[in-house]
């Protein structure tokens, strides 16, 4: 059984795993296999291992201190759909906003998302963005970046979707 030790997986995600069942672990040991084929080879290069900025910048500012980042991610589906989210969350840089957005969506998401610090200016380069703000979620954010009630974490998550078909 893995252990927590160093180079061991750990065993919250053998747990994880063994829970999604025989195909998951099937398909992530073709992952594994994959992988330690493409390493033997030599044939890696560090254009196959490419990061984007913000996966590189770990460095928080000297103060730490968090504020509220925005983001819009558009989703054009086939045909006429659209899917429009508007994420908003505490961080103490862009990079690590985009992580978070990384997170929730995935890392290309984060890193096409239009990314600003605070909901005002999106809603200013995006104006449809605030049909999914409601206003109480404005006031709140104010509330947050002035540092009032400040939580530990905090994020907002709004999703539209229409088919103009």
């Amino acid at each position: 059984m893995a252990t927590d030790e160093p180079h061991q997986p750990s065993i919250h995600a053998v747990r994880y795993l063994a829970g999604r069942g025989e195909e998951a672990i099937e398909t992530m040991q073709a992952l594994v296999n994959q992988a330690r084929d493409l390493l033997a080879s030599g044939t890696l290069t560090e254009a196959d291992v490419t990061a984007y900025p913000w996966e590189l910048d770990p460095s928080p500012p000297p103060d730490w201190r968090s504020r509220v980042w925005a983001a819009s991610i558009h989703d054009y589906a086939t045909g006429a759909g659209l899917t429009t989210n508007l994420y908003v969350a505490l961080a103490t840089t862009e990079s690590a906003f985009r992580r978070q957005l990384a997170w929730e969506f995935n890392r290309e998401v984060a890193n096409a998302a239009r990314v600003t610090m605070g909901l005002e200016e999106l809603v200013r380069l995006e104006p449809g963005v605030a049909a999914l703000a409601p206003a109480l979620l404005g006031e709140r954010l104010l509330a947050l970046d002035r540092g009032e009630d400040r939580p530990a974490v905090f994020s907002f998550l709004a999703r539209t979707h229409a088919n103009y078909a």
